[in-house]
């Protein structure tokens, strides 16, 4: 079984300031996609759908775009 976890990552040390990706853990790869949001729910949200639907390691791009541009405005 393929595991999707929450990545956080530092981008403003003085105020404390996150972005938040995906690592994607593949039996015979890793694959992290860093800086998807600055929002933690939304990427446990991501993490949740991922482990649920257990997404190929291929889609994993497309997923990730289709939601952002549906879902988050720019």
């Amino acid at each position: 079984m393929n595991k999707f976890l929450v990545n956080k990552e530092i981008i403003n040390n003085e105020e404390d300031k996150y972005t938040y990706g995906i690592v994607c853990k593949y039996p015979d790869e890793e694959i992290v996609i860093n800086d998807v949001t600055t929002e933690p729910d939304k990427a446990q949200h991501i993490v949740d759908v991922f482990n649920r639907e257990q997404p190929e390691k291929v889609h994993i791009y497309d997923i990730l775009e289709n939601y952002l541009l549906d879902y988050v405005s720019f």
